[in-house]
Formats: C-alpha cells, sequence, structure tokens
C-alpha cells in the first residue's frame, strides 16, 4: 500500500476554476478530464469535512496540513477556456453544488436530481472516449486512455494490467508526485488529528457529490463502521420470501452492477460480474443465518457486500480525502462558520448588549 498505485483510490474525472471570459476558446480535452476529476474529489472533500463535526483546533491542525501538501505543488486546475456544450452544463450544476455544501447548507430535492443527472452525463461522455491506453502518451496524461472527441477509440479490450496505471495516473493528475509523497507523510499527522470515531467513519466512505443524508449526525459518527445501506439491504434480503428469493435476487444484483457505469467510467463486463457474485453470495450467506448468528456477522456481512476489505487501513484514504488539493479554503470556511456560532449576540453588527436597569 506504500506507493502511489495503492495510495490511488480508483478516481477520475474533472474541475472547477473561474468561468471562461470572452475570447478563452474552449479548454483542452485533457483539462476538461482533469477539472472533472478535481472536482469529484473535492466535493467529496467538502462533504467528509462537514460530516466530521471538527472542532476549531482540528480545523487548524489539517489546514496546515493541507497548505503543505498544496506548497508541493497539488494545486487545483484551472482552465480558462470554456466546455463542451454538454460538460459546460454538467459544470455549471457542479459549481452551484460547491457553493451550497461549502456553506454548509442542505442540498434542495431539486439540486440533488440534477447533480445525478450531470454526474450520468459527465460519466457517459468520459466512457465514450475511453480507449485502451495509447503509447504515444505519458502515462500521467488522461489523454493516454481518453482520446479526444472525433478521434478513434480503440475496440481493444481494456487490459486489467492497465487499471492499477489508471489509478495511478488519476491521483499523481490530481496531486502530482510531491503532493502524493507529502499526503502519505502526512497521513498518520492526520489520524493523530481526528478521534476514533471521526476515523471510523472513513471505513465506508467513497467519493460522494451530495452528502449522505445521515454523515452529519453526530451519533452516525459514534457508531460502528458499517455501511447503513449494506446493513439495510442484507435486512431486507432476509425477509424476501424464498419463492421469490431467486429472482428478488439477481435483480438486486443487477440494479447494484449496473451502478458500477456511473462510480467507475471504464467499468467491463467482468466488474460487473464480479460485483453480482459479492452482492449474491454475501446476500445468501445472510439469509442462511439464525437471528442470533446473524446479528453477530452483521458487520462483516456488510463489509462483504461493499466491497470493504476486513481490517483495512484507511490511514492513506483518510489523509487523501483531508488533504486534497483545495481544501485550505474549505478549512477556511469551516473556520469562519464556527467563529459565527461563537460569536455573543451583543458583539455582532448592530445588536446592543442589555442595558442595566
Amino acid at each position: 500500500m506504500r506507493n502511489a498505485g495503492a495510495i490511488a483510490l480508483g478516481l477520475a474525472l474533472l474541475a472547477a476554476g473561474p468561468p471562461p471570459g470572452p475570447g478563452d476558446g474552449e479548454a483542452t480535452w485533457e483539462e476538461q478530464i482533469s477539472e472533472f476529476g478535481f472536482q469529484i474529489i473535492h466535493l467529496s472533500t467538502i462533504n467528509a469535512i462537514n460530516g466530521l463535526n471538527l472542532d476549531a483546533d482540528q480545523v487548524r491542525k489539517l489546514r496546515e496540513m493541507a497548505e503543505r501538501v498544496e506548497k508541493a505543488g497539488a494545486a487545483p486546475p484551472s482552465p480558462k477556456g470554456a466546455f463542451r456544450k454538454d460538460l459546460e452544463e454538467v459544470r455549471a450544476v457542479y459549481r452551484e453544488l460547491h457553493g451550497v455544501i461549502l456553506r454548509g447548507e442542505a442540498v434542495s430535492a431539486a439540486l440533488r436530481a440534477r447533480v445525478m443527472q450531470a454526474r450520468a452525463a459527465e460519466s457517459r461522455a468520459l466512457k465514450e472516449t475511453l480507449t485502451a491506453p495509447r503509447p504515444g502518451h505519458a502515462k500521467t496524461s488522461c489523454l493516454r486512455c481518453h482520446a479526444a472527441p472525433g478521434e478513434a477509440v480503440s475496440s481493444a479490450p481494456f487490459p486489467a494490467s492497465a487499471r492499477a496505471e489508471m489509478n495511478t495516473a488519476h491521483s499523481v493528475g490530481l496531486y502530482g508526485w510531491k503532493g502524493l509523497a507529502t499526503v502519505w507523510a502526512l497521513s498518520r499527522k492526520v489520524d493523530a488529528a481526528l478521534t476514533d470515531a471521526q476515523r471510523a467513519v472513513f471505513s465506508d466512505f467513497a467519493c460522494c457529490l451530495v452528502p449522505p443524508s445521515d454523515l452529519s449526525d453526530p451519533v452516525r459518527v459514534g457508531q460502528a463502521a458499517v455501511p447503513d445501506w449494506a446493513d439495510d439491504l442484507l435486512q431486507k434480503a432476509r425477509k424476501i420470501p424464498d419463492g421469490m428469493w431467486p429472482q428478488s435476487r439477481d435483480r438486486i444484483a443487477d440494479f447494484f452492477a449496473g451502478l458500477e457505469d456511473a462510480r467507475r467510467p471504464g467499468t467491463t463486463e467482468a466488474d460487473k460480474e464480479a460485483v453480482r457474485a459479492r452482492l449474491k453470495k454475501a446476500m445468501e450467506e445472510a439469509r442462511a443465518l439464525s437471528e442470533v448468528d446473524f446479528e453477530l456477522s452483521r458487520e462483516e456481512l456488510a463489509g462483504k457486500l461493499s466491497g470493504r476489505p476486513k481490517g483495512e487501513d484507511h490511514a492513506i484514504k483518510r489523509a487523501y480525502f483531508l488533504l486534497s488539493p483545495g481544501s485550505v479554503e474549505i478549512y477556511d470556511e469551516v473556520l469562519r462558520r464556527l467563529e459565527r456560532r461563537t460569536v455573543p449576540a451583543a458583539t455582532k453588527p448592530g445588536v446592543e448588549a442589555d442595558k442595566p436597569t
């Protein structure tokens, strides 16, 4: 796990930056892909930080470390030109979402729906340009595996051996080699700044544009690291009548396998089949257990269902999200929010202190 490939979390996609100005033209295809890659991680970082209920001292410690990572070269991308029309629309939705969650506001149902539509459109655009690795491009370049619109896409199977290379490219593209090394070096300090309960949140945390409804619940942060959706699914699977089970099991497995296209552009049929097999096996195990045995095995089974390795060390994962490029601005905003909560009413502008009578 102590190399760039293992540090990479299988992330790919885009970002924020100033709106295109007049005469800027169109951003290059690599700039567009790179910005979206940044944005997926940046929005996830905002959600993670907001959900940890950090105190001011923790925020300051993490901000200082995030600043070190940025000084090592991990800067947010800043393309000047416009994006392709469909992706410019995606970009606008992501920017709107960025403002809402950065301020700590709730995401409306309408915005949530538009974000999901935008994410599907982005994933579709990337998948359409995905091609077998092209030797003429650097291993850390987006163009190595994403042909520009209009270019021929190789029909050759995407080799499994290229997956680690792709993961590394996503991480290096986001952080740079020095930035990635700095994240690794600071990972234990990040852990030391968090409580046990806060560290546990990351065992089932994944990229999320819209914050999970229960992530910021202080009770949720103190619970065992069992993915809620996985635990719920296991309990429901146990209640399905035997006669309906085979068909229900296959429909559930197909549904979650289908989500892989949005989660990971470039997902193969073999990847989806592995998801189906994992889900079916965990659900069958859950149905075969007695009530007592199921209660004793729920956390382990939920881990199997979600694909979370038992006993995985998430130190790098925590640092990866909490120190991502652009996170300094997030910590600054959180500090401002905390300060507003602690300012006595009498010291706020326009509020007079009570006068003695």
